[in-house]
């Protein structure tokens, strides 16, 4: 019976893959398949009322895709789309913002507001609220998981009031966003900006209106930054993020993610994927081929990583000192000040950028093996890759080992990936922890930490590992993650970035081992069968400076 349900399950995706299709290519009714057409019953009803959905589903604009064929009001069906993403807790669609603020008026701010009210009237836990929409909620409300609790108490206490609980509850959320972080290079532009309000504004935040109404978009970086903060949380402009087709993007271990839930919508289920297939020395171009999809959903996605300071843009230039030889300068004044009242130390992340760029490489432990020789003039633009399970994030999580680490182990587990960039500041924290002094549960979760650092000190740039194509760097992979892509996906991502993988052991039960013939992995196929006999050899092989594998 479970079989049966599991291959009703794939027959109804691959149905609704099938319709889909036609309504990315713009199908209409008169030109489907007569096999399409009896997917819907031959019902052209059926037909919009799957277009409508799926459009909704997966915020698409309206002036370019089929939608707007079969609804005429653009703007009914804005307003639809949004009470539909707030119903969801979907995030807000950046990508939408130009007609949301300027013709409905609906800012991220008031959309989240409107959101977190009605999951609190509706008495939902804080965890209901989805990963990315709970971080971007962060952002602008300040609402985290300890201030929604203590509006909730508050609210309770105040139980009596049950017929103005609406009232009641909003009063207590911000009236004005608390968003503060923007970058020089964002792109900002002209909101909705009525007459009355106009009347309130300062005359330098007029005039800076004044002057993006006439200008059209601009870097941020070229108005006073207070002033397009201030302009922003009055919703009078809205921001953009761009990206480029050969922009390099880089993740750096995750600040300020809240780990609550996964919704399974289509955005989110791309920004997994993107987060766990990209690598900074990969374009954003490149990562939609590898991906298979296309190139405006990948720079969304990117878009959003950066909006919420998960990624970096490694193509952007770092903003430079106030020229000091009577030229103009290219940023306004406001932000050199901010940049040296804040200066901001650089991620670990961009430790290999610093290095091109001529400053010292990172000190390596002397302990371990040497580096790679990379004078034999081979080309190395592959790394290993070291396979783990939830199992070793949930201890490197629970075991209080320090919250440096802690930051790592979210890192692993959400990105599904620890580049090698971080891996330097990762051992860095592993080194803070020891063996003794520790009892129970706590000296496991010691001994695992420990085991790990001494594996990637192992692993990384070792000569007595000789496999061919490997720069010597190694990136963390959680098998979940990476079995959550599809096959194709997967092997393509895996072949494109690794000549190695190396997989702990044993592996979980409830977690399949990643299986593949190309890269060649050592580890379990089977969950804790292949490690009784293959994984010793293989180490006993690497100790002996004995392993190598010939192309």
């Amino acid at each position: 019976r479970t079989r049966s349900k599991r291959c009703a399950g794939t027959m109804l995706k691959n149905l609704e893959k099938d319709l889909e299709k036609y309504v990315q290519s713009q199908c209409e009714w008169e030109k489907l398949p007569q096999h399409t057409k009896e997917l819907v019953e031959n019902n052209p009803k059926k037909w919009r009322a799957f277009v409508v959905a799926y459009s909704m589903q997966h915020q698409l604009p309206w002036k370019t895709n089929l939608v707007r064929a079969l609804v005429p009001d653009e703007l009914a069906y804005y307003e639809q789309l949004v009470h539909q993403s707030r119903s969801s807790l979907m995030l807000y669609p950046y990508h939408l913002a130009e007609i949301l603020v300027r013709r409905l008026r609906v800012t991220a701010f008031k959309y989240y507001q409107e959101m977190m009210l009605e999951v609190m009237v509706s008495e939902l836990s804080y965890d209901a609220i989805p990963n990315f929409t709970a971080a971007d909620c962060l952002r602008h409300l300040g609402i985290g998981r300890n201030e929604f609790i203590d509006i909730m108490n508050k609210y309770r206490a105040k139980a009596w009031i049950l017929k103005k609980r609406k009232a009641t509850i909003k009063a207590m959320l911000p009236s004005s966003s608390v968003f503060k972080d923007i970058d020089y290079w964002w792109d900002v532009a002209v909101g909705y900006a009525p007459e009355e309000e106009l009347k309130s504004l300062s005359e330098v935040e007029r005039a800076t209106l004044e002057y993006l109404v006439s200008a059209g978009t601009r870097p941020a970086g070229q108005l006073d930054k207070q002033t397009i903060l201030t302009l922003y949380k009055r919703g009078l402009i809205y921001i953009n993020i761009p990206v480029s087709n050969t922009d390099l993007i880089a993740v750096p271990p995750l600040e300020n993610f809240v780990m609550n839930r996964v919704l399974g919508d289509y955005f989110e289920n791309l920004l997994y994927n993107v987060f766990v297939s990209i690598n900074e020395r990969t374009t954003v171009e490149q990562l939609a081929e590898v991906l298979q999809t296309d190139v405006e959903n990948v720079k969304q996605a990117v878009s959003l990583y950066i909006r919420l300071g998960f990624a970096k843009n490694k193509s952007v230039d770092a903003m430079t000192s106030e020229n000091t030889q009577g030229k103009t300068a290219r940023w306004h004044q406001s932000w050199y000040q901010a940049q040296t009242a804040s200066p901001s130390s650089p991620s670990p992340v961009f430790t290999r950028a610093a290095e091109s760029a001529g400053n010292p490489a990172p000190q390596v432990d002397p302990t371990s093996a040497d580096l790679i020789d990379d004078t034999d003039g081979e080309l190395k633009n592959k790394r290993i890759g070291f396979v783990f399970d939830s199992t070793l994030t949930a201890f490197l999580m629970m075991g209080n080992l320090g919250p440096g680490l802690k930051t790592h182990a979210v890192t692993m587990f959400e990105v599904g990936k620890l580049a090698d960039e971080a891996i330097d500041d990762f051992i860095s924290e592993l080194n803070k922890v020891t063996s003794t002094g520790n009892e129970g549960e706590a000296q496991s979760y010691a001994e695992h930490a420990i085991t790990l650092r001494e594996t990637m000190k192992f692993l990384r740039r070792n000569k007595a590992i000789k496999v061919p194509n490997v720069d010597g760097g190694l990136d963390l992979l959680r098998c979940e993650r990476i079995n959550a892509l599809d096959a194709t996906t997967r092997l393509r991502i895996l072949q494109k970035n690794y000549s190695l993988l190396v997989s702990m052991a044993p592996i979980a039960a409830d977690s399949p081992p990643v299986s593949t013939c190309s890269p060649l992995i050592f580890g379990p196929h089977i969950p804790e069968v292949c490690f009784i006999v293959l994984c010793p050899i293989t180490f006993d092989s690497f100790c002996a400076g004995e392993f190598a594998l010939v192309p």
